[in-house]
């Protein structure tokens, strides 16, 4: 979740490093510089890069993987998940994660908006950057009616911070702003309205 995805310290970081490198040239081998092909490339280098082939920048969060009862047709695994870079593909991969699920759709959107309200009014944290910091959907296929959830997860670089965040305000350096918000607004609008209308079309197709 959120637009920046690498901690401030990350920006003095001059490090260069080979391992870096070869993650980049998995994704793009015509990415890398002849200098960074010779001498490696720094962390924050390899993260914004990262944040600019996914859809950390332009929606706010990004798929990291998808699971599917016996790796059914939209699994993805963190590699196929590093490919999608448009609204149009994070909106497929979720209608195939939902699979037509009009209850499950609606328990998720139900928690989403109850987790940004809570959010939005919580003193914590709106006195930490949530770095690296995840969304965690699940439901059990057998029995969608009961089991679908959000969970928060991944606090390892939930740092707090002297200044109070909008997470919704763009990052300049030094004002450890996320784009927290900015993902959870977008994801809700794209749960509520794109996928929301193809679950609608299921069930009106299903009475026909």
């Amino acid at each position: 979740m959120g637009q920046r995805t690498f901690q401030e310290t990350e920006v003095s970081n001059s490090k260069r490093r080979m391992d870096l490198l070869q993650k980049m040239i998995k994704v793009d081998p015509n990415e890398a510089t002849d200098e960074e092909q010779e001498k490696g490339i720094t962390k924050l280098r390899y993260m914004q890069f990262r944040e600019k082939m996914s859809t950390s920048l332009s929606l706010g969060f990004r798929i990291d993987a998808i699971h599917l009862p016996d790796d059914g047709q939209g699994t993805l695994s963190r590699d196929d998940a590093r490919k999608l870079h448009s609204k149009e593909q994070v909106e497929a991969s979720l209608a195939n994660f939902l699979d037509d699920h009009a209850v499950v759709h609606a328990a998720i959107l139900a928690r989403l908006k109850e987790l940004r309200a809570a959010l939005e009014d919580s003193a914590w944290f709106r006195e930490h950057e949530l770095v690296g910091s995840s969304l965690l959907f699940a439901f059990d296929a057998a029995n969608p009616s009961s089991s679908a959830g959000v969970w928060m997860i991944d606090f390892a670089h939930a740092n707090p911070v002297s200044n109070r965040l909008s997470h919704r305000e763009e990052w300049q350096p030094g004002n450890h702003e996320d784009g927290y918000l900015i993902g959870l607004d977008r994801l809700i609008e794209m749960w509520d309205k794109s996928l929301g209308s193809k679950v609608s079309d299921v069930v009106v197709d299903s009475l026909d």
